[in-house]
């Protein structure tokens, strides 16, 4: 098999990389969500608010950031179809073929 990536088909794997890192940013943040609605109803104060968007930012925020941005997108994918986040029909028959089996 032919490991070897074309321009388009790494570009594909950047595109595809950021589409995972929205989707899994977009789930973490609703847990952040609901501490600003808990926040704005007066259920929680500003600091522990605070608080929150200080450890989500250095939390899963940064992982998301290292693991989809600074990190290799063959394995972001690869690991997004094995998680989920991405099905084989987000990635492409042609593509597919050449990424590892991601189970």
């Amino acid at each position: 098999m032919d490991r070897k990536f074309s321009k388009s088909e790494r570009a594909k794997l950047r595109q595809l990389a950021a589409e995972a890192h929205a989707r899994e940013l977009s789930e973490a943040s609703m847990a952040l969500y609901e501490r600003f609605q808990s926040w704005r109803e007066d259920k929680t104060n500003v600091f522990d608010l605070n608080q929150d968007i200080h450890e989500f930012h250095n939390g899963v925020s940064r992982e998301l950031y290292v693991r989809y941005v600074m990190g290799d997108a063959t394995l972001a994918v690869t690991r997004a179809l094995a998680t989920g986040v991405l099905s084989p029909e987000d990635v492409g028959d042609s593509l597919m073929s050449k990424l590892d089996d991601p189970v």
